[in-house]
């Protein structure tokens, strides 16, 4: 999985709880840099508010280069305050503060309606 959070207290400890129940992650700091790791990822979790560009602008070369990978958006932001984030269609919204064991059920919840049956 992709993290993408540009306050170090925050990925870090997402970082740990969710390699702590399973997941490999890797982490960078803003979206422009998430760009490279697109291609190597099953989900992507991304702040909306970033200093190089935003979660959007992440989740429109998400859909461009890593077509059906879910991207799901944690911010402190409401959908009133970020135009654009309701007709974004990120996979899922969360609202900081987010706990980071109910980040990683939310995870495994999309990532099972996913998977395909046998």
């Amino acid at each position: 999985m992709l993290l993408v959070e540009d306050h170090a207290d925050t990925r870090d400890i997402y970082t740990q709880i969710l390699t702590a129940v399973g997941a490999v992650v890797t982490t960078t700091a803003g979206a422009r840099d998430a760009v490279r790791a697109l291609a190597a990822v099953d989900v992507i979790v991304t702040d909306i508010s970033m200093p190089d560009t935003s979660g959007l602008w992440l989740l429109e070369q998400a859909r461009l280069n890593a077509p059906g990978v879910p991207v799901i958006a944690v911010s402190g932001y409401t959908a009133d305050q970020v135009p654009g984030l309701v007709e974004a269609r990120f996979d899922l919204v969360l609202l900081k503060p987010v706990d980071p064991w109910q980040l990683a059920d939310k995870i495994e919840a999309l990532m099972r309606g996913r998977a395909p049956s046998c």
